[in-house]
């Protein structure tokens, strides 16, 4: 299974929406390669809606596990786990533990539960 993980630093920020093909340019080769399984994505401050514009024709084969949150004015953190069509049937679970910070899925495959976790934390997370 081969696994990427991505901290994109913010699809939904200023400097992103300007050059918006930057994205699916950037990914298409992972999600129609055929050599990348899962894909976790982390701070991509997008909403599932504005995701879906950047690449529609490229997630026809792929599952998208979305999780972001609202801040007062924009998207803040977000986080995605994006599975193949030929491993999604194995996932058996997903759950967002802390909406646009932490999630996982669980995949049973060969006998064996797989747990894959994406989580995106600062410095100050949880701290007042």
């Amino acid at each position: 299974m081969c696994i990427m993980s991505w901290n994109v630093q913010g699809f939904g920020g200023h400097l992103h929406r300007k050059i918006k093909g930057w994205f699916p340019q950037e990914i298409q080769p992972c999600l129609v390669g055929g050599l990348t399984d899962v894909i976790m994505l982390q701070e991509h401050h997008l909403n599932r809606q504005t995701f879906q514009e950047f690449v529609p024709p490229l997630m026809r084969n792929w599952e998208c596990y979305w999780s972001s949150s609202l801040g007062p004015h924009v998207v803040q953190g977000g986080t995605c786990i994006l599975i193949n069509g030929k491993i999604n049937p194995y996932t058996v679970e997903n759950k967002i533990l802390i909406e646009g910070w932490a999630q996982y899925i669980m995949l049973h495959m060969e006998g064996k539960r797989i747990g894959l976790a994406k989580l995106l934390l600062e410095s100050n997370f949880g701290m007042s």
